[in-house]
């Protein structure tokens, strides 16, 4: 008897290890830290679009979501931390940014149903009447548990937030490199400003552009200082600088659908305890473009059922094959954004006998746009170049942000904001 028990608990552990190699590691670039069993976080509208989270002084909502995986709710907190525009924490009091209480409750906290993995589901909508901000800048979106916020064991995930005055006109438009060398792979953004008759005492010092590409939160470029001044015009250009990679359009799959294959589908095994789904198989597009515009990097989870989609969505173990010969001295990586700044990624492993890099992963039915990264232990940098490619045509969505310096509590204020997708 003793036998047989130690032999049930070995297997539940190597079950385990099994099931927590399958998940991909979720990744937030902030100062706060993340829920081991956070899963598909998402910034939409109302509708359920996803949304870069910008959202205006004078009104707007957007609805923040995402998944803990586990059979039972619990009682999460959220609140507002003020930021300067590179993510830092400021101080400042609560009573001078928030409008209503300093913090609040999530009431959406629902359980999944008919799912062969246990979940719940927490949504807020935000602002709301209980909270609102009351000036513009940067802040982090904060879910919590318990009553400290500052303890990081209680912290499940901390969401990028955008609040802007809309007091100045910002336009811009994309341009060739200024780099000959980098034509054909760099797309530059020229940025004008229209002041509307605002003083400021330092203009040069003071006033900046950020430039946000696709949903990455950490921007390929620092902020850019104005180029050229008038009294009716300021205007933003990359003197120093061949302008952001132009990248490749990112892969595309659909796994609504798990009773016939969607989009980017190989097959699928609809079993009832552990539904499966085989991507078809990639190689490297380094030397080539896509012929169709995607998604920008967005992920949107759902399925093609009319009733709850957020909470009747399962967990589908997905397999990933990408096509090559063996690399050293680095690790290749399937990376996806689910929205700004919160990205999952899983290590492939080489499979000699298929001669592809391989991967099996819990994902959430939904569309999705992913992409191999070759990351180099021998470097710093982190390279698409050599699986994705890297192509002026590429289609992308830049977020362009003016903000001000303020010299009293060293917070930004955002005084405008620009969408340019490109080309």
């Amino acid at each position: 008897m003793k036998v047989r028990v130690a032999l049930q608990y070995i297997l539940m552990a190597v079950f385990t290890i099994q099931l927590s190699a399958q998940v991909p590691s979720f990744h937030s670039y902030g100062p706060f830290l993340n829920a081991d069993n956070l899963r598909s976080a998402s910034i939409t509208d109302l509708q359920g679009k996803p949304q870069f989270p910008i959202l205006s002084l004078h009104g707007g909502q957007l609805l923040f979501q995402f998944d803990l995986i586990q059979d039972d709710r619990e009682w999460l907190n959220y609140r507002l931390i003020p930021a300067d525009m590179n993510g830092n924490i400021v101080e400042v009091d609560d009573a001078e940014f928030i409008q209503g209480f300093y913090q609040g409750e999530i009431s959406d906290a629902q359980l999944a149903y008919n799912t062969t993995t246990d979940y719940v589901h927490y949504a807020l909508t935000f602002p709301n009447t209980m909270m609102r901000p009351t000036q513009s800048g940067r802040y982090w979106l904060l879910f919590y548990r318990n009553g400290d916020h500052l303890d990081a064991s209680n912290q499940v995930v901390a969401f990028p937030l955008f609040v802007s005055a809309d007091k100045m006109n910002v336009t811009s438009r994309l341009l060739k490199s200024n780099d000959v060398s980098k034509i054909f792979t760099h797309q530059q953004i020229e940025t004008t400003v229209i002041p509307n008759s605002m003083n400021f005492n330092d203009i040069p010092r003071d006033i900046r552009i950020m430039i946000f590409k696709n949903y990455e939160l950490r921007s390929e470029l620092p902020p850019i200082a104005p180029t050229f001044i008038t009294p009716e015009r300021w205007t933003f250009q990359h003197n120093d600088s061949p302008g952001f990679a132009g990248g490749n359009e990112w892969r595309v799959m659909d796994t609504r659908q798990i009773i016939s294959p969607g989009f980017h589908v190989d097959f699928t095994q609809p079993n009832q305890d552990n539904p499966e789904i085989w991507i078809q198989q990639d190689e490297s597009n380094a030397k080539s473009k896509y012929g169709w515009n995607d998604m920008n990097g967005v992920t949107q989870f759902s399925t093609t059922l009319p009733s709850a989609q957020s909470l009747d969505a399962d967990y589908l173990l997905t397999h990933f094959q990408y096509k090559s010969r063996a690399f050293e001295g680095g690790q290749l990586l399937l990376e996806y954004c689910t929205a700004l700044g919160c990205k999952e990624e899983k290590e492939l492993i080489y499979n000699t006998n298929t001669g592809c890099y391989e991967t099996a992963i819990y994902l959430k039915q939904g569309i999705y746009n992913y992409r191999y990264r070759w990351r180099n232990f021998y470097s710093t940098e982190e390279e698409l170049k050599f699986t994705e490619g890297n192509f002026f045509e590429t289609q992308n969505e830049y977020q362009i942000i003016l903000f001000q310096k303020e010299p009293l509590y060293q917070k930004d204020v955002i005084l405008g904001t620009y969408k340019l997708r490109s080309p």
